[in-house]
């Protein structure tokens, strides 16, 4: 383990897709531009039912480059509890005065009332929901795209384009590249400890806090591994000389160019058209 954590000091790569469709060959600058348009998109709207398409389209984008399902379910697993209160808090808490359409102002029954609003179950309510988790599941769709397709090198090259130290932007770079890295190893531990008779469930033999107990056995190897990982690596990096110089040379020469002009231009665009759809006829208005 420590030899290939030494080796892949240089050639750090995230666990992008080798074969990614029509995002193989994408410029760092049209990623980038593609990963902003989607959120400034879903900013804009706030109409679920109006931005269902734009889900569908980063969804159908995600498949198309690579990302395994499973990882968008797990981080959609995270989340869900978050999601499931905002949307019973917003369905009951909305004034329908606000409303702008017809089918937000329907309102099913009334709870309490208030002085300044009344506390009850609304279309506009749950439409306000659903738009709040459509939001946040293109967000965080669009970013997985983004940094699922692009290297680790190409980031590196991206923040110190925008002058931040070499070292911030590498120290960000390792983190993210370590991040699978040692979720596996946690696993194996977690597998080795099993197989030696260790439980970590809830309960187990009779006794409660077990699931603390288990845990607490994953500190200690964890951390010497981290150790032994970091103790190599920074022998690896002064045997190539890092630190030297802080003029750093870059293996990559990302170029903005006239397609990537013409990318951004087309966000652009297609973004000022749901601006003025939303102000003249009403897409995307709740």
């Amino acid at each position: 383990m420590d030899n290939h954590v030494g080796g892949s000091v240089i050639g750090m790569n995230t666990q992008a897709a080798s074969n990614l469709s029509f995002f193989k060959g994408m410029n760092l600058y049209s990623k980038f531009a593609l990963f902003i348009g989607f959120v400034a998109v879903a900013i804009v709207i706030n109409n679920p039912l109006h931005l269902l398409p734009v889900f569908f389209l980063v969804l159908i984008m995600c498949f198309s480059a690579g990302v395994s399902l499973k990882s968008m379910t797990n981080m959609i697993k995270g989340v869900s509890g978050i999601f499931l209160i905002l949307f019973i808090f917003s369905s009951f808490i909305y004034d329908v005065t606000s409303a702008q359409t017809e089918m937000a102002k329907t309102v099913y029954f009334v709870l309490w009332e208030t002085k300044f609003i009344d506390i009850g179950l609304t279309s506009g309510g749950m439409l306000t929901g659903a738009n709040f988790i459509l939001k946040m599941l293109i967000m965080i769709f669009a970013s997985n795209l983004f940094s699922q397709t692009t290297t680790i090198e190409e980031m590196l090259f991206g923040l110190n384009r925008i002058g931040l130290p070499y070292q911030v932007g590498l120290m960000l770079s390792i983190a993210l590249r370590f991040i699978p890295t040692l979720k596996k190893e946690v696993e194996q531990i977690q597998q080795a400890q099993k197989s030696r008779g260790a439980s970590s469930k809830k309960k187990a033999n009779g006794k409660k806090g077990a699931v603390v107990k288990g845990v607490i056995p994953l500190f200690v190897p964890m951390i010497v591994s981290s150790m032994r990982r970091s103790d190599t690596m920074a022998m690896s990096m002064t045997s190539r000389g890092y630190g030297y110089t802080n003029k750093r040379t870059q293996l990559l020469d990302i170029k903005f160019g006239i397609p990537q002009l013409i990318f951004i231009l087309i966000i652009i665009i297609v973004f000022a058209l749901c601006l003025y759809a939303k102000s003249n006829y009403g897409i995307g208005v709740l």
